[in-house]
């Protein structure tokens, strides 16, 4: 009888790269993380384990994590940390990159990504908060901030603080099988379904241009945004013509005069949404529609949720309201 021959195992190693001032919740939990997915992939008989190292920005070389399959960016709660990333670790990263190592990062590290020269012709997403400033200094790179996590490939990015456990499910998942996700969902009584940021973005309009003439109608819109829109009240305010002003108002704020308008109205709604038990209909009338039909579309097309969905997710107290 020929015995067969035991497949060695598999190793995928993991840096996890811990800034002076990296959430240590996310650092240890990640951790933690690969080290249940290993139980789960022996329970399975799945022959691969992950191999997790911790690599400090301000104290070890980094060349410790040269063997790489995969680098992750923890987030940090120093915005210098990533308007201002380290020279060494862009060009480090460059080089793990042109090896095939992946490169995944949490929240704010897609700006270090960009940095490094890595997204050009990629899709990737961060914190809704710090959207206008990385499309202000990134203009080039296309930006999906409504996205949890965009994976393209050797460049995977993820959107919020807690979004490293969006990351290590990613990561997860790639190297190893479905079951394996389903059983550490079950483990850490956490949703392994994909979810989607603009549930939770705030719509924060643009100001730091420099149209004086913008931001004047931006002022007069945030005022009366309940009232009756009309592009020619807007020209009634300026010397030039519609479509100087449309032109002017995109390129200052990344929205026209409507679209900018309604963004207003949505988030209104939701803050009524979210804080009062008055029926939707009631809200729209309140933010400037008299049908709240059309409002209960735009909304649905922007949240991705429907206005009683919303209501039921981020206000349950209210969740029981007809509207």
């Amino acid at each position: 009888m020929i015995l067969g021959k035991t497949m060695p195992l598999k190793i995928i190693n993991i840096s996890l790269l811990r800034y002076p001032e990296s959430l240590n919740s996310a650092v240890y939990g990640l951790e933690e993380m690969f080290n249940l997915a290993n139980s789960i992939c022996s329970m399975q008989d799945i022959n691969l384990s992950f191999v997790t190292s911790i690599i400090n920005l301000d104290s070890v070389h980094l060349e410790v994590g040269n063997d790489s399959d995969v680098i992750i960016l923890t987030p940090t709660n120093s915005a210098d940390d990533y308007l201002n990333p380290n020279k060494a670790l862009l060009h480090w990263l460059q080089k793990r990159y042109c090896c095939g190592t992946i490169l995944a990062s949490a929240c704010c590290n897609t700006f270090v990504l960009a940095e490094a020269g890595l997204l050009k012709d990629k899709t990737c997403t961060t914190h809704w908060q710090l959207e206008n400033t990385f499309r202000e200094l990134y203009p080039e790179i296309k930006l999906s901030v409504q996205d949890t996590l965009r994976n393209e490939g050797e460049i995977i990015t993820a959107s919020g603080i807690m979004s490293w456990l969006d990351l290590g499910l990613e990561i997860i998942t790639q190297y190893t099988k479905v079951s394996v996700l389903r059983e550490l969902g079950h483990l850490l009584t956490i949703d392994t379904t994909t979810q989607e940021q603009r549930f939770y973005r705030k719509f924060v309009p643009y100001v730091k241009h420099s149209d004086e003439t913008v931001l004047e109608l931006q002022q007069y819109l945030n005022l009366h945004y309940s009232e009756p829109f009309s592009i020619s009240v807007l020209l009634s305010k300026v010397h030039f013509s519609e479509r100087t002003l449309q032109r002017r108002f995109l390129n200052a704020t990344g929205l026209t005069p409507l679209r900018y308008v309604q963004r207003l109205r949505i988030q209104k709604a939701c803050n009524l949404l979210e804080t009062t038990h008055q029926s939707f209909e009631t809200i729209a009338y309140h933010v400037g529609y008299s049908d709240a039909g059309s409002l209960r579309k735009l909304f649905k097309e922007e949240m991705n949720l429907s206005p009683r969905e919303f209501r039921e997710r981020f206000a349950p107290v209210y969740g029981n309201q007809q509207h």
